[in-house]
């Protein structure tokens, strides 16, 4: 897989901008993912159980024949406090942005996880990612996707809560919000149908 930078010049309300992602090129799914160029979404955390570095970023996948295009959301955690493990299985996440509340239920979350992983230096990271194209009768959808990712891009203030038998947030810096703006200029740029679900 070939990762190259892309800039995907825009026509927003009349003006002109430049939208940076990254492009990567996956030949065994037939697939072109786009996420931000700079990723500006980690954050740090800590609480008396331990640290939290937190990443939340969007993305893209388009399919190599133009078909269809959707967006992709990912959270993910990583700590050196082994409770993530417990409360990871069974958690909700909570998105508001201005006011605006998206729920997005256990069973999604848990159907999107991504096994955890421990590194050498005793963290584990717990990671979940949400896709527009998924199937299945857990999946978030693009419609969905579509809304929360615009509402976030449009917003001053996003809060990102896992709640389950433990509660863990974040408030996203102006420079993370900025990494949605990029990257639905980008996903807007793209020539697919949107996947519609």
């Amino acid at each position: 897989m070939k990762k190259s930078l892309i800039t995907a010049l825009l026509v927003c309300c009349g003006a002109l901008a430049v939208a940076q992602v990254d492009r990567q090129r996956d030949a065994a799914l037939l697939t072109t993912w786009y996420s931000p160029h700079r990723i500006k979404s980690a954050s740090k955390q800590s609480f008396f159980g331990g640290s939290y570095w937190w990443e939340i970023s969007p993305g893209a996948g388009e399919k190599f024949d133009r078909s269809r295009k959707w967006l992709t959301l990912t959270i993910s955690v990583r700590t050196d406090d082994s409770n993530i493990l417990t409360m990871a299985g069974g958690a909700a996440a909570v998105i508001t942005a201005d006011g605006a509340e998206f729920d997005i239920p256990a069973i999604v979350m848990a159907d999107s996880m991504k096994a955890p992983s421990k590194d050498i230096l005793d963290f584990w990271t717990v990671t979940w990612v949400l896709t527009g194209d998924a199937a299945g009768p857990f999946a978030l959808g693009n419609l969905a996707l579509d809304k929360i990712e615009r509402t976030i891009a449009r917003a001053s203030e996003v809060y990102v809560t896992l709640t389950g038998p433990s509660r863990f947030g974040i408030r996203l810096r102006r420079e993370q919000i900025e990494n949605f703006r990029e990257l639905c200029k980008a996903y807007d740029a793209l020539s697919s149908p949107a996947a519609i679900r």
